[in-house]
């Protein structure tokens, strides 16, 4: 009897004939997938940071970013673009009792220095509190807000447009042109001394502040040159609306704006913009951006107040319609005797404003006898007169004394 022994190579092929798949390529070899009974999905890598490459359409969980907005699309070959919120997103942080409230642009991860920064109190419903100042470091977009008194409240930081990152190091492409206002009255840095004021403003772009009643528009930017000094320049809109430096360095201004030496502040009724510090002749890397666009100071007349716009200024006065107005005023007079159950006289001053008719509040000398009557009335226009009548069974002389005659009219 014989038997047959396949060769070793033979055996090995038979085996792997009878091996199975253990790995499907979804991409080719399914069909109308249906996940929803699945006990978990994870379509998107995640991890604390960005990663420096990816492709089109590739999606990342960035666990240290804000929720809601934390997931990333790449959108170009190594550009990753935050997903969801306003504009590219938002992060918001409460904060109790404090002057200055600091988030770093590592925590807020927005990407961008063109951020909208808005602090509501913690009221029912909140309001809108107006801090004393807002700084956004251009580097690191870290945000400063400062408050004049403590204040507590929630902190809300939007990025509104742009803000894509670029690889793990997140450089912000940042908004074009002047979405939601970001570019009005920008001052930049472009060089060692020179800076860029209001350089998105032009005709097609204005911008505009309001003084008062007047809206001025801004369509040209302009070039601050500076050629020595360690100090501040202030940029801000004069009362009049002109573009303004204010300085006390050596620098000069291109048409379009107005270098004022002398100043170590915001002018009183100027709108402020930057400030930006120089030191031995060049400007530091960064300045202090004091605009509020959203913001506004609301005067209501409450009763007998009156408000009136007056180009850029609003004025405040008394509405004499409904507040009662006076005028008063003074002499010293001195009566000859008067006998018993006699009057003397009549002695008048000047009172200018008192009208024939006028009722007249008398006010006579401490040191007046018993036993006297007097009284007063506008005898002619701007005219008081004084007559005193004696009912103390004697004579009486008076003495040299001051009287006052106060007239109140009401409408």
């Amino acid at each position: 009897m014989s038997f047959f022994k396949p060769s070793t190579a033979y055996a090995l092929a038979a085996m792997a004939m009878c091996q199975a798949q253990t790995r499907i390529d979804l991409r080719t070899q399914s069909k109308s997938i249906d996940f929803s009974s699945a006990s978990s999905t994870k379509p998107s890598q995640t991890g604390s940071s960005l990663p420096a490459t990816c492709t089109v359409g590739q999606t990342y969980l960035n666990t240290s970013a804000q929720p809601g907005q934390n997931w990333y699309v790449c959108t170009a070959a190594n550009v990753w673009t935050a997903q969801g919120g306003i504009g590219t997103g938002t992060y918001s942080t409460a904060f109790a009792s404090v002057t200055s409230v600091t988030v770093p642009g590592t925590t807020h991860q927005l990407g961008t220095a063109k951020l909208i920064v808005e602090v509501y109190d913690n009221g029912n419903p909140a309001l809108l509190v107006e801090p004393d100042s807002v700084v956004i470091n251009p580097t690191t977009y870290d945000v400063l807000v400062k408050f004049a008194t403590p204040q507590s409240g929630t902190l809300v930081i939007s990025a509104a447009g742009g803000g894509s990152s670029s690889g793990a190091g997140g450089g912000g492409s940042g908004a074009n042109g002047m979405a939601a206002q970001l570019g009005d009255f920008q001052v930049t840095r472009t060089s060692a001394t020179t800076l860029a004021l209001a350089s998105n403003c032009s005709s097609s772009t204005p911008c505009n502040a309001r003084l008062g009643g007047v809206v001025y528009s801004v369509a040209q930017g302009a070039t601050v040159t500076l050629s020595g000094g360690t100090g501040t320049a202030y940029f801000y809109m004069d009362a009049a609306g002109n573009l303004t430096v204010g300085h006390n360095l050596a620098l000069t201004c291109t048409p379009g704006c107005t270098a004022s030496p002398g100043i170590t502040t915001f002018p009183a009724n100027s709108i402020p913009l930057f400030s930006w510090a120089a030191t031995s002749g060049s400007w530091n890397s960064a300045g202090a951006d004091w605009r509020a666009f959203l913001s506004a100071k609301t005067v209501a007349a409450g009763t007998g107040i009156a408000i009136l716009e007056t180009g850029p200024q609003t004025q405040v006065a008394v509405d004499s319609a409904a507040v009662p107005t006076y005028i008063t005023g003074t002499a010293t007079l001195a009566f000859p005797s008067i006998a018993p159950a006699g009057c003397a006289s009549e002695l008048t001053f000047a009172l200018p404003g008192a009208a024939v008719g006028d009722s007249v509040a008398e006010g006579w000398p401490g040191t007046q006898p018993a036993g006297l009557l007097g009284m007063m009335r506008v005898s002619l226009p701007n005219t008081i007169a004084v007559r005193i009548c004696n009912f103390s069974g004697g004579p009486t002389t008076l003495p040299a004394a001051t009287y006052r005659a106060t007239i109140v009219r009401s409408f």
